[in-house]
């Protein structure tokens, strides 16, 4: 049946299960990549990692790969993390943004404790909950994209200075 025949309701509905099962099956993934790593099964892939084994079999981009192996690892580490998620409470990238803090802790409450912070936060106010707690500042790339009718798109991050120089320049 083609999706141009559905009603409107049919078709919400139908778009709001499918949204429910890819975050069920999101979370499965998760759940199998932990295992694929504990039992080291990429190397047996001759693929050397767990992310080329990732991008290899399963079509993801880099930045896909790498936001589930991160999300996965807090998974594996927070106690709560897995609820959280299921609940809708945290996303897949404000738990890949916090695996790297949350992995150099010993303490169950403290982990739990920053899921916490971050629950119902964007990316953004993740990030920056991180960079608060670890003291350092995340690195990011400007973006171009090359037209063909020669023209040149950037897209960059500008923070402190940088930015107010940009506005009073832009005004």
């Amino acid at each position: 049946m083609s999706l141009q025949n559905l009603s409107d309701e049919r078709l919400i509905a139908d778009t709001k299960m499918w949204n429910e099962k890819e975050e069920y099956c999101t979370r499965q993934f998760l759940r199998h990549i932990n295992e694929v790593n504990r039992r080291r099964l990429f190397c047996d892939d001759k693929t050397g990692s767990l992310f080329k084994y990732i991008r290899k079999n399963f079509n993801k981009s880099d930045s896909e790969t790498s936001r589930r192996i991160l999300a996965a690892k807090t998974l594996r580490l927070v106690p709560n993390a897995d609820k959280a998620l299921a609940k809708k409470q945290v996303t897949l990238t404000n738990l890949a943004e916090v695996s790297n803090l949350v992995d150099g802790i010993k303490s169950n409450k403290k982990k739990n404790e920053i899921l916490d912070s971050i629950v119902g936060k964007t990316q953004t106010q993740t990030r920056e909950l991180v960079e608060k707690l670890t003291g350092k500042k995340r690195a990011t790339r400007s973006k171009t994209r090359a037209h063909s009718d020669g023209s040149l798109r950037i897209h960059l991050t500008l923070v402190g200075q940088m930015a107010k120089d940009y506005e009073f320049i832009k005004e």
